[in-house]
């Protein structure tokens, strides 16, 4: 805005005469827009610590006033019994996927300029390559 201030003084005198005081109109609209985003930008601040000051005592009560509490509440329902264990059989243990895994013993490239079109036993994606000349061959 300084700027543009000091450039509204070197006007000549028929760009002041031809634009009369727009040019300060405008400044001034200006610093008006600027003080009011300036007050939502403190404001905004302002409401951001509140947040911040309310989340540290809401996570500071826990520890004192807040466990006392909680027992106060958990004392005033009524106890009851755990469930009785199910009769259900334990879940089937997974099922080994066919083919035992990988195993293609050949050279593996796991980077550079390839297109990796299989996974290996961890889970890494590789190109098959030949060893010598290093061409992709699957």
């Amino acid at each position: 805005l300084v700027t543009v201030r000091t450039a509204g003084e070197r006007q000549s005198e028929f760009q002041k005469s031809a634009y009369g005081d727009s040019y300060k109109d405008t400044v001034n609209a200006l610093e008006d827009s600027l003080q009011r985003a300036e007050s939502r930008i403190d404001a905004a601040i302002a409401r951001e610590q509140e947040r911040r000051d309310a989340l540290e005592r809401a996570e500071e009560q826990p520890n004192g006033d807040g466990i006392d509490a909680a027992r106060k509440d958990t004392d005033d329902q009524p106890w009851m019994e755990p469930p009785a264990p199910s009769s259900s059989a334990p879940p089937a243990p997974a099922l080994h996927s066919g083919g035992g895994g990988d195993t293609y013993t050949g050279c593996r490239a796991y980077g550079g300029n390839y297109a990796f079109t299989s996974v290996d036993d961890e889970g890494r994606r590789y190109a098959k390559i030949d060893c010598a000349t290093k061409a992709q061959i699957g």
